[in-house]
């Protein structure tokens, strides 16, 4: 019997994958979790109001579905989180009122989330069209398209090159 580790990663994996699924699974997890407290930490840094916070926080809970389908080794954990993100980030953009916030980071923030959404899974696509809807000048859209791009590419480039061996 050999213990995880001493071989190479790929024997390994072979040898044991449910301790690596559940691991996977494990960190989904954790990423969820840490979306959802992110969401909330934003909202009450705009608002000072903690009940505000935590209502961003609840409709992951009303619907078991969002439970149901996190599998072991499944990318809906990561969408749900970057959708958990990009609705908190759309309310903290209606509140915020310094302009200069508003024509700087929020495009960019929503680009990046784009970029990670549309690289984990292309059903994000609808969901990421809605900040250009948001978004009030065509600066912030152009902002948003090139921060979306940039994310994109840093996640996905390394993947293609696994896929696309000459």
């Amino acid at each position: 019997m050999a213990v995880i580790g001493q071989d190479d990663l790929v024997v390994d994996v072979l040898r044991d994958p449910e301790v690596y699924a559940a691991t996977l699974g494990f960190e989904e997890i954790l990423l969820y979790a840490a979306a959802i407290f992110v969401a909330g930490w934003m909202i009450y840094r705009v608002t000072q109001r903690l009940e505000l916070a935590l209502l961003i926080q609840t409709p992951v809970f009303f619907n078991d579905s969002n439970f149901l389908s996190l599998s072991p080794i499944a990318p809906e954990a990561l969408l749900y989180g970057v959708v958990i993100l990009a609705s908190a980030l759309a309310v903290a953009y209606g509140l915020e009122s310094d302009d200069a916030r508003r024509r700087r980071f929020f495009p960019v923030a929503f680009g990046v989330l784009a970029g990670v959404g549309l690289a984990t899974k292309v059903t994000y696509l609808p969901a990421a069209i809605l900040p250009m809807i948001l978004l009030d000048s065509w600066v912030g859209v152009i902002g948003y398209l090139l921060g979306a791009s940039v994310s994109f590419a840093v996640l996905s480039i390394p993947h293609w090159a696994t896929v696309y061996r000459a």
